[in-house]
C-alpha cells in the first residue's frame, strides 16, 4: 500500500516568526524519508514560502502512525514528530 500525505500549516500568534507546516502521513510500517522525498518537502516549504511571502520560518513537522526512521534525510527536513498516540 502507498502512503498517504496530508498537509496543514499551524500558525499561531504565540510562535513569533514561525509557521509549523504539518505533513500527515499514514504508512503501514514505519515511514522512512528518503533523498527524493526529503527533496520534494523542502521544495515544498520554499515554494510555499515564495507564494505566500511569509517572512517567518517554516519548521517541519510530521504526524505518523507508527513514526518516522531517524535517518540523516529526517535530521536535515524534519523538525518535530508526532505519533498518532499522542494525540489522543
Amino acid at each position: 500500500m502507498k502512503s498517504r500525505r496530508i498537509c496543514s500549516i499551524c500558525d499561531k500568534k504565540y510562535f513569533c516568526h514561525v509557521l509549523r507546516k504539518l505533513e500527515l502521513k499514514f504508512h503501514e510500517t514505519i515511514f522512512e524519508i528518503t533523498k527524493t522525498y526529503a527533496t520534494q518537502l523542502l521544495e515544498k516549504i520554499e515554494i510555499f514560502k515564495t507564494k505566500t511571502r511569509t517572512k517567518k520560518n517554516v519548521f517541519l513537522t510530521i504526524v505518523s502512525a507508527y513514526g518516522v526512521k531517524k535517518n540523516e534525510y529526517y535530521l536535515n527536513v524534519i523538525t518535530n514528530q508526532l505519533l498518532l498516540e499522542d494525540l489522543f
